[in-house]
């Protein structure tokens, strides 16, 4: 269904109006008409009347009506039966449309009754309703017209501040109103103060750029200087771990190196996650089994179901990390059951990761792709990553042109993960 824009609204209220003011005056001046005629039968006969009077004596009954014979006009003369006053007013009468007035000619002896239709009252009414309705439908039409061309004249500048607006959603900036002074005052305030608004909203938007670009670089930098010493502290470790022969120094640099293991991959998540999207690559192939061979490994109460033999098309150390932090999550959340399950849809497959922990409320499946995000009861966990893990693995799978979302659980009642890609020819 069409929408009337605000010119052809403005318009036909306008329209709507003039027809409904125009229809009461020209009623009105419908029904004031009868009066007028009335009036003007009155003049008639009491003119008439006066003629009579003035020839009373002065001829016979045939000549008196031969005298006072006009268009219009009934004639009746008839003899006085007893003397009577020569005065006389009009009557109309209401049923047959005529008005009457009887004359006394004393000297005569004659009563002349004069009699003239009103039908002139009821045409004339009519005539005026039926003219004054075809000019006012006329004029308001006109008025329409006029009108519409005045107000999307008017309303010229709301079309240049709409357009603006889409180009700024679009991503446009630098643009800015500039309305000539023949616009209406307000409209020009309007502009005005979007203009101000697009200065204030493009310079934070450059400050938070800046910003984020300065944050960025600093975390490149810290990560990049916290690797070597890592690295440094990890091999001492390990070294101090075989020459040592005490159980209770083994264990404590043990402990080291798990923390600072854990400490370097969250610099390692970091690295990646601050870092440029990867540039577009040759298509790769990765074998599934083998990535799911070494993955029963490293998370041995993990159940895996469904084809293994698939091919998929994306590189086998980027799909290898996505199942990884998959895993991770579910065995640091999961109360210890892990379920990965593999489906073919002939073109593409979903791999399903589900633990039996507490689950991901719906309002935050998405939340928790967010970068540094971890719900409450993930903060409660004595261990943990930085919050990076799932943001970075649905970063690597949309670069291979596949998706990663958190599901409602099929078989655990856990939290769920499906990861779609598509299968390599």
């Amino acid at each position: 269904m069409r929408q009337s824009n605000l010119s052809e609204r403005i318009a036909n209220r306008a329209f709507v109006s003039t027809l409904g003011f125009g229809f009461v005056l020209i009623a009105g001046l419908s029904f004031s008409m009868a009066p007028v005629a009335d009036a003007f039968v009155t003049s008639q006969l009491e003119s008439a009347a006066e003629r009579a009077t003035a020839i009373d004596g002065t001829t016979d009954p045939e000549q008196i009506i031969e005298a006072l014979t006009a268009p219009g006009f009934g004639i009746a003369v008839t003899p006085l039966e007893e003397e009577a006053d020569s005065s006389g007013q009009v009557n109309f009468d209401g049923n047959s449309d005529v008005a009457t007035i009887e004359v006394v000619l004393p000297k005569s002896g004659v009563l002349v009754t004069l009699s003239q239709s009103n039908e002139l009252s009821g045409y004339l009414g009519w005539a005026v309703l039926g003219v004054g309705s075809g000019i006012l439908a006329i004029l308001a039409l006109a008025v329409r017209l006029v009108q519409i061309k005045l107000v999307r004249r008017e309303a010229e500048p709301l079309n240049s501040i709409s357009a603006l607006a889409q180009e700024v959603a679009q991503g446009t900036r630098g643009d800015r109103l500039n309305l000539n002074s023949k616009a209406a005052e307000d409209l020009r305030q309007t502009a005005t103060a979007l203009n101000s608004m697009l200065d204030a909203l493009e310079a934070s938007e450059n400050s938070a750029l800046r910003n984020s670009k300065r944050i960025e670089e600093l975390a490149q930098d810290v990560a990049h200087e916290l690797k070597t010493p890592l690295a440094n502290l990890i091999a001492l470790a390990d070294n101090g771990i075989r020459q040592s022969d005490s159980e209770e120094e083994q264990i404590r640099l043990s402990n080291l190196v798990r923390e600072a293991s854990r400490a370097a991959r969250i610099v390692d998540d970091l690295t990646l996650a601050i870092g440029s999207p990867a540039a577009t690559q040759q298509p790769t192939k990765a074998e599934l089994g083998e990535l799911l061979e070494e993955l029963g490994g490293e998370f041995p109460t993990a159940v895996f179901t469904g084809s293994n033999r698939l091919k998929i098309a994306m590189d086998a150390g980027q799909l290898l990390q996505i199942l990884r932090n998959l895993l991770s999550n579910a065995t640091r959340y999961g109360s210890g059951a892990i379920r990965l399950d593999v489906s073919d849809h002939g073109d593409s497959v979903v791999i399903g990761v589900e633990d039996d922990g507490p689950g991901v409320a719906p309002e935050d499946r998405e939340r928790i792709f967010e970068r540094f995000v971890r719900l409450d009861y993930a903060r409660a966990r004595i261990e943990g990553g930085a919050g990076l893990g799932l943001a970075i693995s649905r970063q690597l799978a949309e670069q291979a042109g596949g998706s990663l979302h958190c599901v409602n659980p099929h078989h655990l009642g856990g939290a769920r993960f499906e990861l779609k890609a598509s299968l390599s020819e």
